[in-house]
């Protein structure tokens, strides 16, 4: 096995690897998946801002059923 060596093999591997619009919708791809993760991270943030205090207090009713049911204390 060869190693590469200096910028031209470098290039040569790049164009080897596929036409630069093949390589430019694969990182287009990576870009969108980039976006939904932050959209979807800002959103849960605004969610929880709004409505946290109103899911804290259902997840507290929901442990006192449980520990009443269960006889814990």
């Amino acid at each position: 096995m060869r190693l590469m060596h200096g910028w031209t093999d470098l290039r040569r591997a790049w164009l080897r690897a596929g036409s630069p619009v093949r390589l430019a919708s694969v990182g287009q791809g990576v870009v969108e998946y980039g976006l939904i993760l932050v959209l979807t991270v800002l959103f849960t943030v605004v969610i929880l801002g709004v409505f946290g205090g109103t899911v804290s207090d259902v997840l507290s009713l929901i442990a006192n059923a449980i520990d009443a049911a269960t006889g814990g204390g």
